[in-house]
């Protein structure tokens, strides 16, 4: 798998103490997101994350027609005034955490209790409930904290190492699926299975053909939207139109762009933004 990097480092005190911070809730930034129309969506493409997955993502919602910027860890750590959507994809989780730090974290979770969005693909799915179990081993990174639950991952029932192949999905025709199209074939890229205690809301967006298991939820957390999905839908496996060779040698005559177009859609409650 291709990442930035491949080094984690943690601080067991220190996740302690954050990890506290999210379960009891504590929100320390005052900046609101009462009007969330006309905002960019941002796309992690800092420490951790996978170019490939970043730039994919981007050119799939500005084929939507949203404002799409790519950002690293300081632009998140420093400012999210102008965004409505952050959108993190495929990468190595720990390494986002570890570069996201406490402050970004922070500031992601911040923004979509008072009303922005988070779509979590593949790794971005991983970093954002309670807990990780990474590799069968419970990490002591503490995550984002957009839901009280745990990731854990990768899947040997999808994909042995390296940890990457087509599956099969068997999307819900009733969320986030207007066009009913019954399954998909996508790319599975190291992600997690979730379990959600809370929001007890959250709805299934699909299921693993292969052993019925979820793929990802929505659901909203505080004032925001959130989508949370084990898969890559972003990346297409035979064309180029995402920005990447990558997976050229991988068997997918359709295109999976329609399912995270409308995960940005309903995260932004389908109003385009003018650019």
């Amino acid at each position: 798998m291709q990442y930035k990097s491949t080094t984690t480092t943690a601080f067991l005190i220190a996740a302690l103490f954050i990890g506290s911070l999210y379960l009891n809730g504590c929100n320390t930034d005052d900046s609101g997101y009462d009007d969330i129309l006309g905002r960019k969506i941002a796309v992690y493409n800092g420490y951790g994350a996978w170019d490939s997955s970043a730039v994919a993502i981007k050119n799939c919602l500005e084929e939507r027609g949203w404002d799409v910027v790519l950002v690293n860890e300081d632009s998140v750590q420093h400012s999210l005034d102008s965004i409505g959507l952050v959108v993190i994809g495929a990468g190595n989780p720990l390494d986002i955490l570890n570069g996201l730090g406490f402050t970004g974290r922070e500031r992601i979770r911040n923004m979509v209790w008072r009303g922005g969005s988070y779509i979590g693909l593949g790794a971005g799915a991983f970093i954002a409930g309670d807990s990780i179990v990474f590799n069968q081993f419970p990490s002591i990174e503490t995550p984002i904290g957009l839901y009280r639950g745990y990731a854990a991952g990768p899947l040997g029932t999808i994909a042995y190492l390296p940890n990457y192949a087509m599956t099969i999905v068997n999307l819900n025709v009733d969320v986030l699926n207007p066009t009913g199209i019954p399954s998909i074939s996508v790319l599975y890229y190291g992600g997690p299975t979730m379990i959600i205690y809370s929001p007890i809301d959250a709805e299934s967006i699909g299921r693993f053909n292969v052993d019925d298991s979820f793929v990802g939820w929505k659901f909203r957390h505080g004032s925001g939207r959130v989508v949370l999905c084990s898969v890559q839908p972003e990346i297409e496996e035979d064309s180029n139109r995402d920005g990447s060779d990558w997976g050229d040698n991988l068997n997918d005559g359709e295109s999976d762009w329609f399912w995270l177009q409308n995960m940005a859609d309903w995260c932004l409650e389908n109003v385009p933004v003018q650019k």
